[in-house]
């Protein structure tokens, strides 16, 4: 778990996080990546450094949870410079969001529209994919791809 784990065991080798609130790593490791998780108040938020005003991508938390409609999560690969490793982290503003990550990680066909607008030699840059999914009646539907970045 996050109490557990220190920086030594980063630097182990990579690293793969789930989570965002609930996990003080994902905290501290994204800080400073484009899109990253903020609470305000009531309100959990996907929040786009490009964009900081942007409250579209937000969770009122004060709604009975079964009442959601919509979720939005972050899959993260980075290289952190503190460690030395790559960083991996799913995670979304709720657990439904956080789910879709497993399920968009699990399905290669899921990266084919992320491969078709990557430059040349993605695969040893950062990347973020944004996800939103439809949520109905507690139950999540498939995730689908409305951001990239690549650095």
């Amino acid at each position: 778990g996050q109490y557990s784990t220190s920086l030594t065991d980063f630097r182990a080798g990579p690293v793969i996080l789930v989570g965002a609130f609930n996990n003080d790593w994902t905290k501290r490791l994204f800080a400073r990546t484009r899109f990253t998780f903020v609470r305000q108040n009531k309100a959990y938020c996907l929040q786009d450094a490009r964009k900081p005003e942007d409250r579209s991508r937000c969770i009122d938390y004060g709604l009975p949870y079964l009442q959601l409609t919509e979720d939005f999560a972050i899959v993260s690969r980075v290289f952190d410079p503190d460690t030395g490793k790559v960083v991996v982290n799913a995670a979304g503003l709720t657990g439904f969001g956080t789910a879709e990550t497993g399920e968009f990680l699990s399905d290669e066909d899921n990266l084919a529209p992320v491969l078709k607008i990557a430059p040349p030699g993605w695969e040893k840059l950062n990347l973020q994919i944004v996800l939103a999914t439809k949520v109905i009646q507690g139950s999540s539907g498939h995730p689908r791809i409305v951001d990239v970045h690549v650095w």
